[in-house]
């Protein structure tokens, strides 16, 4: 019964903080990143820092790295308030976290994506979709508004 009345209490929490906050909600909330999407997203930012090393590129710096991380983390839980609030309408997210990619990657002399980076967060991005069931199948949901 106790963990009952806390799954219910930790259930109104995050719906009040995805309400409160125009669906983004409180990191202290967030559900966990599965392994996989954890993964993913380390290794695009490894990928970003190995570049920034190998290349010695002045484009980017750590700041940028960890506005991406942000920027993801963010994707996530917008994703999760989605699910929360039972909407079926996923792809404004999308495109939003397609555009703060483009800003930031014009920003660093569209230098922060790369190949690889991009295949990564493109996962990320449709891998989460499919993890709270707004996707069935595997496909490229950022194309439309992608520029990197």
């Amino acid at each position: 019964m106790k963990s009952r009345k806390m799954i219910l209490i930790y259930t109104l929490i995050l719906l009040t903080s995805c309400i409160a906050k125009g669906n983004h909600l409180d990191y202290s909330f967030m559900v966990a990143e599965d392994d996989e999407l954890i993964r993913i997203r380390e290794s695009a930012l490894i990928q970003m820092r190995n570049y920034l090393v190998i290349s010695n590129t002045l484009d980017y710096s750590e700041l940028e790295i960890k506005e991406v991380d942000n920027i993801l983390l963010e994707y996530y839980n917008d994703i999760y308030c989605a699910f929360i609030i039972n909407t079926t309408d996923y792809l404004p997210y999308v495109q939003e976290i397609v555009r703060k990619f483009n800003t930031l990657n014009m920003q660093t002399n569209y230098s922060i994506i790369e190949t690889i980076e991009r295949e990564l967060l493109c996962d990320y991005i449709i891998k989460t979709t499919i993890r709270f069931g707004f996707l069935k199948d595997y496909s490229d949901i950022t194309f439309a508004w992608r520029e990197w």
